[in-house]
């Protein structure tokens, strides 16, 4: 990857010619205005795309309206505790008016009105298969060779992992359900281990640090996993566990308020940023922002899959990294990035809701022509019709639903038994499909 070009030093800018900032903050500011929105609201522009802009007031190079859109950054700009351990700078983050109002839509999405009849009904199946993507894309930025598919099917039907990319995925698969399980905990250095060892069991290229921090003589650069160069170096290893007490202090306090989908991206950087273990450290960063999420009941997260539209942007997410350490620690860029991604994730799962209550009305007839079956079943006979060809076992049921065994051959044996589904043995294994006569028993 190539790697973004520095910005030039603003406050060189600033005062070499303070005389005409001056008058043009006091004589330009509807081209300021035009200005400041082009570069903090459309996008949070950073150095390599600004430098572009044409140009809005007459006579200023681009260094000098850097100079004046950085200070107007630095102004408003708040401050976190995380620290450059370089340079001793605190890093700090804006909220330009798109972010707020973005903010505000996803604070209005959090409910999706089509959730309400539909998780009441098929939530553990649902949660379960978007827990899934959302491992599956986790490992696949890592670097996971695997296709959904073969992916799911591992998952669903407790097949062992065949190589490292399916182990990465069962290991972030159970991550995950860790988070969700722990999302009232307060988040401390047990939990962090414990997190870690989850998602690097027998999928790291040295076992003996799954589980613990790194150590001194273990110093690390981030690569890029294209080309191998060198993208960011992080803290020292000497100083982990001092960093990351401030980083569990920041987390678990909830007195000075932050919007927090915000603090949830503030942490997915921070811990991105310590980079505390020998890898896996981007697989434990996701996963601590949905632990917070689902910590201050941003419940529908359990819903997204964020990664999943991480991993279909993944240069705007390095560059979006890159970007806040090389303009003096500012975060939002990193937040701009995410809010939009996390936007982008809620209108793709309102779609998906509304096409699969669509898909639920059409299915009334199999309530009308069969009642007494259970919700579980209905969706399996919908399925069943949508693709004839697909086959179901009683595992596979367990894993989509969450429902005991025995609930699940249930299920199965009594659509069975209604001429519905039809059955076989493999080996030791029962396969349900769909009876060649489904279509015409519906429609009658």
């Amino acid at each position: 990857m190539k790697l973004p070009q520095r910005p030039p030093d603003w406050t060189i800018a600033l005062k070499q010619n303070l005389e005409a900032i001056t008058g043009l903050l006091s004589q330009q500011t509807q081209s300021l205005n035009q200005l400041s929105n082009k570069a903090n609201e459309e996008n949070y522009l950073y150095w390599e795309q600004f430098k572009y802009l044409k140009p809005l007031i007459a006579g200023i190079t681009p260094a000098i309206a850097w100079a004046l859109i950085k200070l107007g950054r630095k102004q408003k700009a708040k401050e976190i505790p995380l620290v450059d351990p370089a340079t001793g700078q605190k890093f700090i983050y804006n909220i330009p008016y798109s972010i707020g109002k973005w903010l505000h839509q996803i604070d209005r999405n959090v409910p999706l009105a089509p959730f309400n009849k539909f998780v009441s009904e098929q939530r553990e199946r649902f949660m379960i298969s978007s827990l899934m993507e959302e491992a599956i894309a986790s490992s696949q930025i890592e670097g996971a060779v695997t296709t959904r598919e073969v992916a799911k099917e591992m998952l669903r039907t407790n097949r062992p992992p065949q190589d490292k990319s399916e182990r990465m995925i069962l290991n972030n698969y159970r991550a995950i359900t860790y988070i969700v399980e722990r999302q009232k905990m307060p988040l401390d250095t047990k939990m962090l281990l414990e997190l870690h060892e989850i998602v690097t069991k027998d999928a790291i290229d040295k076992p003996e640090a799954s589980g613990r921090f790194r150590l001194p003589d273990e110093e690390i650069v981030v690569t890029d996993i294209l080309d191998g160069s060198t993208v960011y170096t992080p803290p020292p290893a000497s100083k982990i566990e001092e960093r990351l007490n401030v980083f569990f202090a920041f987390a678990n306090n909830d007195d000075e308020y932050i919007h927090p989908v915000l603090k949830g991206i503030i942490l997915h950087f921070w811990m991105a940023y310590e980079h505390p273990f020998y890898d896996g450290n981007g697989r434990a960063s996701r996963a601590i922002f949905y632990w917070y999420m689902l910590k201050n009941k941003y419940w529908a997260f359990e819903f997204l899959s964020l990664s999943s539209i991480i991993l279909r942007s993944r240069k705007k997410y390095d560059r979006a990294f890159l970007y806040t350490e090389y303009d003096e620690c500012d975060l939002t860029y990193f937040i701009f990035f995410n809010v939009r991604a996390i936007k982008r994730a809620f209108e793709e799962l309102s779609k998906y809701l509304i096409r699969k209550e669509a898909e639920k009305v059409g299915s009334t007839r199999l309530i009308r022509k069969f009642p007494g079956l259970n919700a579980r079943q209905y969706q399996i006979l919908s399925q069943a019709l949508i693709d004839p060809n697909k086959h179901f076992t009683i595992n596979n049921h367990v894993n989509e639903t969450g429902v005991v065994y025995q609930t699940a051959r249930t299920d199965l044996f009594g659509l069975s038994e209604r001429g519905l589904l039809d059955v076989s043995k493999r080996s030791k294994t029962f396969i349900f499909f769909a009876n060649v006569d489904l279509p015409r028993k519906v429609g009658d």
